[in-house]
């Protein structure tokens, strides 16, 4: 089971909050995931909570908004806070909600925010999502998985089956086909 918890203001402090707190004890007693949308700024924040909760798993929507539209790079700080908790995974899903282009497929500048990620959480806590139906205002649902699988040549075969299902099915511990 999984719900959504949206923090998308400066109000980061909530985590850690009575409120927060009880929140996220809560989920990790059902064993819920976190599916989480938090700008970067938000993200060593959510790293502390992850401490706290190390048998609570944290998936934070749209690359962690680790680039912004007004942004040439990725926050690397934020980066490397977020990859320091283990239990923090990423959805690569919404390059057209942080592209100051939002019809710019293939998306070219963001492939290197792929990249650093990869490199940061490595295969194994990284998801790919269509952020179906928004997407489709801007790319085709095939645009937005062929981006994943045709952009990306530093990942292997095994890799992108992991990143494209077979992590989510590990997270959920869904039954997986061969």
């Amino acid at each position: 089971m999984a719900f959504v918890v949206s923090r998308t203001t400066a109000d980061y402090d909530w985590f850690s909050s009575p409120e927060g707190l009880k929140l996220f004890a809560k989920a990790a007693e059902l064993k819920h995931v976190v599916s989480i949308a938090v700008f970067a700024p938000g993200l060593a924040p959510l790293a502390k909570i992850a401490e706290r909760f190390p048998s609570l798993t944290f998936l934070v929507h749209h690359l962690g908004r680790l680039q912004e539209k007004t942004q040439t790079t990725p926050n690397f700080a934020a980066l490397r806070a977020a990859a320091a908790a283990p239990n923090v995974w990423f959805k690569i899903s919404g390059f057209h909600h942080l592209s100051a282009v939002p019809k710019a497929y293939p998306y070219a500048t963001f492939q290197p925010l792929v990249r650093a990620l990869y490199d940061a959480v490595g295969p194994l806590r990284l998801v790919w999502g269509s952020d179906s139906p928004v997407v489709e205002q801007h790319m085709t649902y095939r645009q937005s998985i062929d981006m994943f699988r045709e952009h990306t040549p530093y990942l292997s075969t095994d890799e992108k089956i992991l990143i494209l299902g077979g992590n989510l099915a590990r997270l959920f511990t869904w039954p997986t086909s061969k």
